[in-house]
């Protein structure tokens, strides 16, 4: 219980910073403190999110990318305990990077690498860990700068914050907006039918009805008897056809 409240405070801080975060000044560090599924994760370690749990990151531009392994946070939540250590999830880390993908400088795009717990400097389009406010270009050895995290998908054309695309264009090239963004279009069109339809059949069914009672008033029994039972159809329909938009809205898996 107390895992899933602070993953739900980890999202809404990083929603919320993603959305101020280039009109106000960066907070210090805030982490989480966390059981990791992997012994040999140290300090300054990038973490990637798992069924297993919190490991290492090891792959390139890692979609499920979590954080960065900190030893005296600045914020934190959860008790910390021996079998925990603090996850930075926004703010400013220390990180471990290597120039694999090239030298480093200050503004460039810190993605996860091949190497396990590695950044280095993102050269193309893909989930980011945050920028780089230093620079490295030792080519023989791996070691800690300082990071701004803020975890998203940047397009990087050259690695630079020059190459992060803005706008509706840059927020579609992302795969996973892409997929959430025509779940929301299906769904807006299945809801606006179904209201359309509703209201439609609703004016009509209920205009014969009245015009059928003033032709026929012997059988108003019998035509407000119809009437209820084609409104409760109407009513299952719609809200079929609310519940499947809602499904589809809602469904993690399109």
């Amino acid at each position: 219980m107390l895992k899933t409240a602070a993953f739900v405070i980890f999202l809404f801080i990083s929603a919320t910073y993603g959305i101020f975060a280039q009109g106000l000044p960066s907070i210090s560090q805030f982490a989480v403190n966390l059981q990791i599924k992997d012994d040999q994760a140290k300090e300054g370690d990038i973490l990637s999110i798992t069924k297993e749990g919190l490991v290492r990151s090891s792959t390139a531009y890692d979609i499920v990318t979590f954080g960065v392994i900190v030893n005296s946070p600045v914020i934190s939540i959860e008790p910390r305990s021996d079998s925990t250590s603090a996850v930075a999830t926004i703010g400013v880390a220390q990180v471990k990077v290597s120039t694999k993908a090239g030298n480093i400088a200050v503004g460039d795009f810190i993605a996860t690498s091949d190497d396990a717990g590695v950044g280095q400097k993102a050269t193309k389009g893909g989930y980011v860990l945050g920028r780089a406010l230093g620079s490295f270009d030792k080519s023989d050895r791996i070691e800690t700068i300082p990071v701004e995290i803020n975890i998203k998908y940047a397009d990087a054309v050259d690695g630079s914050a020059n190459g992060e695309k803005k706008g509706l264009l840059g927020l579609l090239s992302d795969p996973e907006n892409f997929k959430n963004f025509l779940r929301y279009l299906a769904g807006f069109l299945i809801g606006f039918v179904t209201l359309v339809g509703t209201v439609y059949a609703f004016v009509k069914f209920l205009t014969n009805g009245i015009t059928a009672l003033g032709r026929n008033p012997m059988a108003k029994k019998t035509i407000i008897s119809s009437m209820i039972l084609s409104g409760f159809v109407i009513t299952i329909l719609a809200i079929s056809g609310f519940g499947v938009a809602l499904y589809i809205i809602g469904f993690r898996g399109f």
